[in-house]
């Protein structure tokens, strides 16, 4: 006699605490610079990224603190000159 084995597997829900990893096409990491390995984790209201390679980590809610550009003077700037050819 030989048992019939099933190759099911339990049907497994995922656990809303643990958070959901989403990774992000095209994104960088701003550590190693290895592309297309960061993921966004959300968990409880919360985000933060995380790249596979290097473990690198940041919580976006501190980030969105940060000014997304720098301001610069008109004083660093110079004038160019355009030749006509």
């Amino acid at each position: 006699m030989t048992d019939k084995k099933t190759d099911k597997k339990p049907d497994k829900k995922p656990d809303k605490k643990a958070g959901r990893k989403r990774f992000i096409a095209g994104a960088t990491c701003p550590q190693c610079g290895v592309e297309d390995r960061v993921y966004v984790l959300t968990q409880a209201n919360a985000q933060s990224r995380h790249c596979n390679d290097c473990g690198f980590s940041e919580d976006l809610d501190a980030l969105a603190d940060k000014p997304v550009v720098e301001e610069t003077s008109v004083a660093s700037w110079q004038p160019i000159k355009l030749i006509d050819p």
